[in-house]
């Protein structure tokens, strides 16, 4: 049994020829679908046209896509294949251009083709073809000023082969720039069309760039295009400067030094301008330096100028400021010019602290702020180094200077990089002061600066004054002792409050201190402000004994002093005289002892005279070793002693004379005295 079914969408309508074909045996179901191949749409042509006319059309919308298109031109009754397609040769494209069509008036219609269906489009709107074959200028370009109209305006017509205008209404024309000696531009409607007369004018059209032998192009669609004669087009009015050599770099400099730079006078469109007169320039930078400009180079400054008969002037430059100033050139009634130069540093001649005076307090390490020195030209431009290179830093401290690229550091070098002018380094000294620290380099002038180097903090005591000698003494006395507080380097360190020093004394007397001389014992301390603290010794007790100043907090001070005995203040017969026989020496000789009033032994000398003097008439007199002496004075040694050796008593004339008993002999020092025992001297 067979059964067959055609299924046909319902709503899809069906148009134009369609087929559907299938075969079944057997039992089964079979459908097709069906559907609709739409023409093209919108048909055109232009009104007026020479061969070949161009036409273009919509393509065929819906679901059925066609194969391609052909196109057919129909002149009255006849219609003929055109654009060289046909039922079997298809075009895929939705335009084409029909060649070879002969004057007249014709529509065009397009065939969208799906296998072996196809559907017409509404023909297109009426196009007359001509016969013109080429274009004609009738109007030359004549010459003009840039940026000013042609006239009278530039007219092309339609021509045949012979050259006769074709009148034909409505064919576009364009123009273009042929020959274009100077870059120019054309300016206005370019593209007209002919009128019945077949020609087209074109008014108001210009050109911007000066230059002799421009030349126009004429062309159409179709046409063999025209060129016109040549013409020239002359500056407008100049308007402006503006500056036609490239911008220069150059280094810093009092003179002139650039390479040239040309400014030059033009009209609106950057056409070069000439004049008859000279004009002067207003040439001016915006450096913050010093700018020169002249029209020589290595030269000071001097007028720069365009020349009579010139557009252009050249000068050159010279700043003396490191950057990228602008340069200006002006000139009454014109718009001014302006240019970005740079200026590079001149070679290095000198190093220069660019950070400020510093304050730190003494250390044996960096510990200063961030000093900075640079590198500078003539100018004071910063100049870079071309390669590592080391600084020289000194200070004219009279402690222990130290540099280095980090702060807390011990010395080390500090050198300026590759590329940079610059150099940053941490100082410190352990001398406070006010030091002058020194950058140098060779070949550049030295940098100096005047830093500040505070005391640190207080660590001991020092005696700043010299061991002093003094006679004993119960109250302070000899010259002034100085103590100082100082920091681990010696600096002197004040302080806001007074402070009490301890005195000490290692010696076996007693020892004073006091801030008076000859004055009681009293409290010695630093005062407030103050570093410093004098004072003055005294001691009982002859030596050199090691005195020590401390104060709570500090390392202490020791210094060793030297006590002398002070004036004789008792006198002593250690050795009393015996009796003795006149002119024979006392045995054992007579010693005297010395000492001050706190004991301590006098060297001094000591003078022996007869107190007592029992003698017939008072013949009797001191001898020593042989001469009549009165008094006999001996020096007592160190430990105070005087002896006497070789003194006897006898007379002037007869020893016998001096005998006597009850003798007595005084010792003497200034005010003080001592008289020996008695004693009897008996003739010989």
């Amino acid at each position: 049994m067979l059964a067959v079914a055609l299924l046909v969408l319902a709503g899809i309508p069906v148009a134009g020829p369609a087929d559907a074909f299938w075969r079944s045996t057997g039992r089964g179901v079979g459908s097709a679908v069906s559907g609709t191949l739409n023409a093209p749409t919108g048909v055109t042509v232009a009104a007026t046209s020479t061969s070949p006319v161009s036409v273009s059309w919509t393509a065929s919308g819906g679901t059925t896509v066609p194969t391609g298109y052909f196109v057919t031109r129909t002149a009255g009754a006849s219609t003929i294949a055109a654009c060289g397609s046909s039922a079997t040769a298809l075009l895929t494209t939705t335009s084409c251009s029909d060649t070879g069509v002969a004057a007249g008036t014709y529509t065009y219609a397009v065939t969208a083709v799906f296998r072996s269906w196809t559907a017409v489009s509404a023909s297109s709107g009426s196009v007359v073809v001509i016969a013109a074959t080429k274009l004609g200028f009738t109007v030359q370009p004549t010459s003009a000023v840039a940026g000013v109209a042609i006239t009278p305006s530039i007219a092309v017509a339609l021509q045949n082969a012979a050259g006769t205008t074709v009148a034909a209404a409505g064919v576009a024309i364009t123009l273009s720039i042929g020959t274009n000696p100077a870059a120019g531009t054309l300016s206005g409607t370019v593209t007209a069309l002919t009128n019945s007369s077949g020609i087209a004018t074109f008014a108001g059209l210009s050109l911007d760039k000066a230059a002799a032998g421009y030349t126009l192009s004429a062309a159409s669609p179709g046409l063999t295009a025209a060129t016109s004669g040549t013409f020239t087009i002359t500056p407008a009015a100049a308007s402006k400067l503006a500056f036609t050599s490239a911008p220069v770099t150059t280094t810093a400099s009092a003179t002139t030094n650039s390479t040239a730079i040309t400014v030059q006078r033009q009209d609106a469109f950057g056409n070069a301008v000439t004049s008859g007169t000279a004009s002067a320039l207003t040439l001016t930078s915006n450096t913050a330096g010093t700018a020169v400009f002249a029209p020589t180079n290595l030269a000071a400054a001097a007028t720069v100028s365009i020349a009579a008969g010139s557009s252009t002037a050249t000068f050159f430059y010279g700043d003396t400021r490191v950057g990228t100033p602008t340069i200006t050139a002006a000139s009454t009634g014109l718009t001014s010019a302006t240019q970005v130069e740079t200026v590079a540093a001149a070679a290095a001649s000198k190093l220069v602290f660019t950070s400020v005076a510093v304050t730190a307090v003494a250390s044996a390490t960096t510990n200063t702020s961030a000093i900075t020195v640079q590198r500078q030209d003539a100018f004071n431009n910063p100049a870079p180094a071309t390669a590592v290179t080391p600084l020289t830093l000194t200070s004219n401290s009279g402690g222990t200077a130290i540099f280095a690229p980090t702060s807390g550091a011990a010395g080390s070098t500090v050198s300026f990089a590759t590329g940079s002018s610059t150099a940053t380094f941490f100082h410190g000294d352990t001398r406070a002061g006010t030091p002058v620290i020194t950058a140098a380099l060779s070949g550049l002038t030295s940098a100096t600066q005047t830093e500040t180097i505070t005391p640190a903090s207080a660590s001991k005591l020092a005696f700043t004054s010299a061991t002093r000698s003094a006679p004993a003494s119960a109250t302070p006395n000899g010259t002034a002792i100085t103590v100082q507080r100082q920091d681990a380097f010696g600096n002197a360190v004040t302080s806001a409050t007074a402070s009490p020093l301890t005195l000490t004394s290692n010696t076996s007397g007693t020892a004073v201190f006091g801030p008076t001389s000859g004055a009681a014992p009293a409290t010695v301390s630093i005062a407030a402000g103050a570093s410093t603290a004098t004072f003055y010794y005294g001691d009982t007790k002859i030596g050199t004994p090691t005195i020590t100043a401390a104060a709570s907090g500090l390392t202490s001070a020791s210094l060793s002093e030297t006590v002398t005995a002070g004036a004789a203040a008792t006198l002593v017969f250690t050795q009393q005289p015996g009796n003795i026989v006149s002119g024979t020496p006392f045995s054992p000789a007579i010693k005297v002892s010395a000492v001050d009033a706190f004991g301590n032994p006098v060297s001094t000398a000591i003078s022996l005279s007869i107190a007592n003097n029992p003698s017939l008439l008072g013949v009797g007199r001191l001898w020593q070793n042989g001469v009549s002496t009165n008094p006999v004075v001996v020096t007592s040694d160190a430990s105070g002693v005087a002896t006497f050796s070789g003194v006897s008593i006898a007379g002037a004339l007869l020893s016998g004379l001096a005998s006597g008993n009850g003798y007595t002999l005084q010792a003497t020092v200034g005010s003080v005295s001592v008289v020996s025992t008695a004693f009897n001297v008996t003739a010989g």
